[in-house]
């Protein structure tokens, strides 16, 4: 699909207030100075979700959360495995000495990481755009690349045997009046004053969630003139 400069001037708009939101969460959250880099906007057709997994044999965390309002949409947040960790370590502090693997316990406080992510996002996009969305429900899912990609096809409703053949064919969709693709943000956090890496992760949403803010953005543009 193709989108206007405007459309996309909007989604990084929005993009970039939704990581201000979350700087001020990992404050709260690690008593730390975090400086976010601007977040890299993408709009990914489905026949091309493996873009999202660099390598299928690395291991993924994934967050998946429902969400409410105008949209029953889904919001995704994925880590690889190594920044999931780095980041429950600057966020759990009161420990007495660091993880190197995720355990149960260490899954429900992601999820409520995660939650807390989404939900900084969530408010950014209902305040800019003027929409209802509300986030609930994290379901938190570990595995390799390759599988994880199969997980998020499931979630997002495509069936995995469709996709990949769609992906061998690299068939393109430009077709705008049918929204075959996913928002994708790409946030990076260094750590003050030396801007040492802190962490990264992607917030994808579904393409029922991606139609309401590209509806939301163009009543925008059409009342501003």
């Amino acid at each position: 699909m193709q989108l206007t400069n405007l459309q996309l001037d909007a989604l990084r708009e929005i993009g970039n207030i939704g990581n201000g939101h979350i700087t001020t969460c990992l404050y709260q959250l690690t008593q730390e100075k975090i400086i976010p880099v601007i977040p890299e906007v993408k709009i990914i057709p489905i026949n091309k979700l493996n873009e999202l997994i660099e390598d299928e044999q690395e291991l993924m965390v994934g967050i998946t959360l429902r969400l409410l309002g105008e949209t029953m949409g889904k919001l995704f947040i994925i880590f690889s495995y190594d920044n999931a960790l780095s980041i429950l370590n600057e966020s759990l502090k009161d420990r007495e000495s660091a993880i190197t693997t995720i355990s149960e316990f260490d899954e429900s406080d992601l999820e409520k990481i995660g939650q807390v992510i989404a939900s900084t996002y969530i408010y950014a996009i209902s305040n800019f755009l003027g929409i209802l969305l509300v986030s609930y429900t994290p379901n938190i899912v570990i595995c390799k690349g390759k599988d994880f990609l199969d997980h998020l096809t499931q979630e997002l409703g495509v069936k995995t045997s469709s996709l990949r053949q769609r992906v061998a064919t690299q068939r393109v969709v430009t077709d705008s009046s049918s929204l075959d693709s996913v928002l994708c943000y790409q946030s990076t956090f260094n750590k003050a004053p030396f801007l040492k890496y802190w962490g990264s992760f992607m917030i994808v949403f579904d393409e029922q969630t991606l139609k309401v803010i590209l509806r939301a953005i163009d009543k925008l543009i059409k009342e501003g003139g």
